[in-house]
């Protein structure tokens, strides 16, 4: 059997998530960018803390079983492809469930679904709990 060298999928829509070089929850990298005021950054810590379990307890009430097993996978540094390769599907699948898609018949939207992304951001955009807590971290040192 010959091993074809044809890609995949087409390269016009299959992206992969850009990967950090630091966890943006991580309290050990931000804690190198706050002043070594030991009060300081404890508050800040508590904050961060608050914030973190804001987003999440968030996320677990506005996305599918699905999504959320996505979200963790993310979370864990997996992107895209590894992602899809753990949980059996493919990886447009993913990114479908991340961006959402629409089915269209002659032309016109019929169904959306997925759409993690856009769904997380107006939900976060409503959350008051969560942008008292980011003002208050912002303001912390005034």
């Amino acid at each position: 059997m010959a091993i074809s060298n044809k890609p995949i999928r087409s390269a016009a829509y299959q992206y992969l998530m850009v990967e950090q070089s630091h966890d943006p929850w991580d309290y050990e990298f931000l804690s190198q960018l706050a002043p070594d005021d030991q009060e300081f950054s404890e508050h800040y810590k508590d904050l961060n803390e608050k914030a973190i379990k804001i987003f999440f307890n968030l996320v677990r009430n506005i996305t599918t079983p699905r999504q959320l097993e996505v979200v963790e996978l993310l979370l864990q540094g997996k992107n895209q492809w590894e992602s899809a390769k753990i949980l059996g599907c493919n990886q447009s699948s993913i990114a479908k469930l991340l961006g959402g898609n629409s089915i269209y018949k002659q032309g016109e939207p019929t169904r959306e679904y997925g759409g993690m992304y856009l769904k997380i951001k107006m939900a976060l955009l409503n959350c008051e709990p969560l942008r008292q807590t980011l003002y208050e971290m912002e303001h912390l040192d005034d």
